[in-house]
Parts: structure tokens; sequence; C-alpha cells
């Protein structure tokens, strides 16, 4: 779950930070190619970026060294039950989950009613266009080639301007950008940035396929009048790019807005260092560097310490370790070396068993030495794969 939470706040902090940009700086601007693609490298960003730790550079890494002092003790006796955590963050993890699995099934859904309403209506080719024809007087709706139309769309005068408006849509892959939004609102659905995100994409998409309108010389007053007309008895499917999209008076809005002055555009590429700049600092694994390059250093004033000290970590230990019934059985015992390392995060990493470990090279790592006491001393140590198995428990 730490590693889970750490994406999710990482992943989610970026996109609080590349919305507030594009809020600022190029919502009310009128290049909408830029805007989406500003908007999906925004996404792409918050999201893949925390998945990669970027390279510390050739500065040298401090290590924190110690031995813990006394082995810890797994008798063969019958393994105690772990005590449940029910804290908060595992209900945080639970709801969590829950929210996912409920957005991921409404996404799901979508994809069936589309499926169900694609295989159930009559269907002609038109244009490149495979055309659904509905019996309800909804809004032209399109998804990559599949274009839903009623009856009476079909035969009306304003046909073409329909077909050419989503035909930009078609062009400009706009289905991809949906699936994409859909998919990563699932993963992000209690972040109201995300929902933010999914409206900018989605406006930015039909000022733009609006403007392409209004470039290839369509009436405006006409077109904006069939705006208003379509926007009647509307159903949206989220999955669809839709002839009128619910933002309509953003829509005409940015329809009569003067176009956006060339050194506007400059925003965009001062914003990219400031971006990269952002990212490293954000979803970079930070990580503690030497002074000096050719000098790795092995104590330092305060050393770092399990919440409550060595005896807390035991504790947490010996509730939690279980003797193997198999080795319980045979008596199999044995002394168990584990050395391993713990990260700035605490997390355990680097682990070995090491069945002979010299001194100097425990005093090197973080060490915790496992063994099994003698239950009987008639019966040596015995069975490979019972050792196997105490192995695999005190690496666990």
């Amino acid at each position: 779950m730490d590693e889970l939470g750490f994406y999710l706040l990482k992943s989610g902090i970026g996109l609080v930070i590349s919305y507030l940009f594009y809020w600022c700086l190029f919502r009310r601007e009128t290049f909408f190619q830029l805007n989406r693609f500003y908007l999906l490298a925004a996404l792409l960003i918050s999201f893949t970026f925390p998945l990669i730790n970027l390279p510390p550079g050739n500065e040298a890494q401090v290590y924190l060294t110690a031995e813990l002092i006394g082995p810890l003790i797994i008798q063969a006796r019958p393994a105690l039950t772990a005590t449940s955590s029910s804290g908060p963050f595992n209900w945080v993890l639970m709801v969590y989950l829950l929210g996912t699995l409920f957005f991921l099934l409404a996404f799901l859904r979508q994809l069936i009613q589309f499926f169900f309403k694609y295989f159930g209506s009559p269907k002609i080719s038109y244009q490149g266009f495979t055309i659904a024809i509905t019996k309800s007087k909804g809004t032209p709706a399109s998804f990559f080639h599949i274009l839903f139309l009623s009856d009476q769309d079909l035969h009306s005068d304003h046909l073409e301007t329909i077909i050419d408006h989503e035909k930009y849509h078609r062009s400009q892959y706009h289905s991809l950008d949906i699936l994409l939004i859909e998919m990563l609102a699932v993963i992000q659905w209690f972040n109201p940035f995300i929902w933010l995100f999914k409206i900018a994409l989605r406006s930015q998409h039909e000022f733009a396929a609006d403007r392409n309108m209004i470039q290839q010389g369509v009436n405006k007053f006409q077109y904006q009048s069939l705006l208003f007309e379509k926007g009647v008895g509307m159903n949206v499917n989220d999955l669809m790019s839709y002839f009128n999209y619910s933002l309509l008076k953003t829509r005409i809005k940015m329809m009569n807005r003067n176009g956006s002055k060339l050194w506007a555009g400059l925003k965009y590429f001062l914003t990219v260092p400031l971006l990269a700049l952002f990212s490293i600092v954000l979803f970079s694994d930070h990580k503690v560097f030497a002074q000096q390059v050719d000098k790795i250093h092995t104590q330092v004033d305060v050393m770092p310490e399990y919440p409550g000290g060595l005896n807390s970590m035991y504790d947490l230990m010996k509730r939690n370790l279980k003797y193997p019934k198999s080795a319980r059985q045979s008596k199999t015992e044995g002394k168990i070396f584990v050395s391993f390392v713990v990260d700035k995060k605490g997390k355990v990493t680097d682990i070995k068993v090491d069945e002979s470990p010299d001194k100097q090279n425990i005093m090197e790592e973080l060490v915790v030495v496992g063994y099994v006491n003698e239950t009987d001393g008639t019966h040596p140590t015995k069975g490979v794969e019972d050792m196997a198995m105490l192995e695999a428990e005190v690496n666990r």
C-alpha cells in the first residue's frame, strides 16, 4: 500500500500543478491543438513519471550502516496468529479499491451500452463512417469511424454539416483521447482535478472542431443555431464525441473570440522547462548524496531507527514469524543469517541469506540474525527442503 499511496499522491500532485498551469495560462487561448497536446502531455507525465526513478547523478550515496545486536529467536512452537491491523490506512485502501471498482464498472457499463446500441441499430456506410441509425432523436455522436444518427438527422438539410464536424473528430483521433482520460479517471477517481482534465480535454476537442467548420466556410449563425437545435434532448455517453457537447455557451463564446496573438504561443514553450524542473523535483527518487564523490560515509551523527526502537521491531517480527509446520514436525533446526538494507523510505531491500557470514561483511550492512533453538538435543539438523522453508520465512 505504501508504494501505491506514494504513486497516487505524486500523480495527483502532478495533475493539480499541471491543471493550474492550464487554467491560468492557456484556457482562454484559441490555440486549441496546442491546448489539447498540453493536456495530454500533462496527463502522461503525471501518471508515468512517478513510476520512474530518475538517476541521482554522479554524486556518491551516503550509506547508513548498523549492526543489530542480539539474534531474533524463532522457537519451534505452534505459530502465533498475527494480530490483524485495522488501522485507518487499511480503511483508506479499502475505500480506494471500492471506488476504483465502482468507476471501472461504470466505464465498462458505458462500453456495453455503446455496443448494445451499435449492434441493435440498422447500419449504412457513408463517407467513411459506419452510420448506426437510432430510433430516438438523440444528439449525433461518433466513436472512431462509428457515427450514431437519428433517422431525422439522416434525411435533414444539415446532414453534411454534422458529417464534416464528426469527420474532424475522427481525423484527429479524439476518441483515443477520450478512452485515455476515462481509464485514467478510474485510477484517480477521488481527485477532482482528473474530472477537470476531462472537461478541459473534451472542450478543446469541440472548440477545434467548431473552428474547423467556420474555416471551411459554414455560416457561423446557422451553425450556432444548429448547435442550439441539437442541444435539445441530449443523451450523453462519455465515450463518444458529440456534435453538441454540454459546453454550448462556452463554445459559442470561443467561436466569437478573436484569435490569440502569436506571441501568446510563447507561453507554451516557456512552460516546458518549468514543467521539466517540477517533474525532476517531484518525481525523482530523493536520496541523500555524499559531498565527496570518492568517499562513502559509514557513520553519521544520528542513526536512523525503527519507530519505537529495536524492541518494537523485534516485537513486530515475533508477532508475525511463523515456524513452518513441516519444519516443526521434522524438528529441523539451524542458524539463518539474513542481511538486508533499509532505504530512506523504510523499505527492506537487498535481502541475502548467508550460512556462514564473516564479521566484516556483517558490519558493513544492516543485519538481523535469525536462528532456531534446539528443541531436542537428540535431533540433528536435517531436511534441505525444511531449511529452505525456514529461510523463506525469515526473508518474509
